[in-house]
């Protein structure tokens, strides 16, 4: 995976049950665009391996162009993580909602918090 040349994160609870966390990452001009490619190989390999633990792509362009929506899934399947990442000019914006709850999986809020930190990174 190409690495950032300047990164910040964030993290918060939404509510009692899910925690955000945002990561926006600066690259070298057309570095952004290798992530979410290289990305996108990488959930595709995951798909072949089956199973209740690990990663799963969902959808892409759920929040616009150049986004991919995928879940981790642990504890035997019964916890996960929604994440939407966005390549963004020379950004990748990573958001990750975590939820404890088994069997949870709400990909609207990840989406929601997603579009809104493409747009403040669209903004600057």
């Amino acid at each position: 995976m190409p690495q950032p040349i300047a990164q910040r994160s964030l993290a918060a609870d939404y509510d009692p049950r899910h925690r955000v966390y945002e990561n926006v990452g600066r690259y070298r001009p057309g570095g952004a665009q290798a992530y979410l490619a290289t990305l996108k190989d990488q959930l595709a390999r995951c798909r072949a391996g089956g199973g209740d633990t690990g990663f799963r792509g969902i959808a892409e362009d759920t929040a616009g162009p150049n986004t991919v929506l995928f879940i981790r899934q642990y504890d035997e399947g019964d916890r996960w993580g929604a994440y939407l990442v966005a390549a963004v000019g020379r950004y990748v914006v990573v958001v990750l909602v975590t939820d404890p709850v088994v069997g949870a999986s709400d990909y609207t809020i990840v989406n929601d918090f997603g579009r809104a930190a493409i747009e403040r990174v669209q903004a600057n």
